[in-house]
């Protein structure tokens, strides 16, 4: 695997220097700010609120996607004396509880009235405040690191250690999204586990895949080209089909055109093969075919036309 780099190495750098350093703030945010909870609410007991009452709060985006947040009514009883404050619209559709059940706070030991609305937080086993968004950092964190993996390659020679690198960066990413979105309750993220998968081939590619029948892979594929039927002539004399191949050169810019005498009525318009260019190379000779000038690749041992991908045959078909 060559990656190409079209910039200067040092502008690659920068970049991931400067994403290296919003995955260390992302980190900070993500775990250790969350360790910090518990000097800042040690003046704080934990406690209950009973729900109330729920105000259901309707919000719509700039694409016309309408969302819900709710606003809670909440009881509690501190040394005989009963609170009744109303959140703000913290809650949402995946975390609103329900009218009668009792949720955990903090509330101030000086000032009973002054409470937090708490959760409880799986990596540093206490509670930690409801609105703190670290699993969305830790998330971030993780995101940043695999696209730094898939970066700092572009400025690499080593094909092996480009491959592992790369497959690093985009299994980090599907395991990241698997993960978190686990612990969020978010199953949208799973959408980045085809990252995941396509960086485990990578990696199986480049650990037990040896480098000789890689480089071989890479060649013939390199070397594979649509072939597709795109004319068809019938000689009236003999009575012969004559079919015209195009086959795709220079990234789809250019076609070029070969013509082959289908003697058994193999093929027909609009069939798509694919085949190996190298075997091309010693047929020269032009002849034309319905106004048009092709090769005639007549001689063609016809086990070089092979039937194509499925699945780029349903790829080409939609283009």
């Amino acid at each position: 695997m060559i990656v190409k780099r079209y910039v200067k190495k040092s502008t690659i750098y920068i970049i991931a220097a400067v994403m290296a350093f919003l995955t260390a703030g992302a980190l900070y945010l993500g775990v250790f700010y969350r360790f910090s909870y518990g000097s800042k609410y040690k003046d704080y007991s934990a406690w209950s609120a009973r729900v109330v009452s729920l105000d259901e709060h309707k919000h719509e985006d700039s694409d016309d996607n309408v969302y819900y947040h709710y606003s809670a009514a909440l009881r509690y009883n501190v040394a005989g004396t009963v609170y009744t404050p109303v959140t703000g619209e913290v809650f949402s559709e995946e975390n609103v509880p329900e009218e009668g059940d009792r949720i955990p706070i903090f509330y101030n030991n000086s000032d009973p009235g002054d409470y937090v609305l708490v959760k409880y937080d799986w990596l540093t086993k206490s509670y930690i405040p409801l609105t703190d968004k670290g699993d969305i950092w830790i998330f971030t964190a993780f995101l940043l690191l695999g696209f730094i993996l898939f970066l700092i390659p572009m400025n690499l020679e080593n094909d092996q250690i480009q491959g592992i690198m790369i497959g690093s960066g985009l299994f980090l990413i599907g395991l990241d999204s698997i993960v978190m979105g686990i612990i969020m309750r978010n199953f949208q993220m799973f959408f980045l586990i085809i990252f995941g998968i396509l960086g485990a081939i990578i990696l199986y590619r480049y650990i037990f895949i040896p480098k000789e029948k890689r480089q071989k892979a890479d060649a013939v594929s390199a070397s594979l080209r649509l072939f597709k039927v795109v004319d068809t002539y019938m000689d009236p004399q003999t009575g012969v089909k004559t079919v015209v191949f195009s086959m795709p050169e220079n990234n789809g810019s250019t076609n070029t055109l070969f013509s082959l005498d289908d003697i058994y009525n193999q093929y027909h318009y609009g069939d798509m093969y694919q085949i190996d260019k190298t075997v091309l190379s010693d047929f020269y000779q032009e002849r034309q075919i319905n106004g048009s000038y092709t090769i005639n690749i007549n001689g063609l041992d016809p086990s070089h036309i092979q039937p194509l991908n499925p699945i780029l045959k349903r790829l080409f078909s939609r283009a």
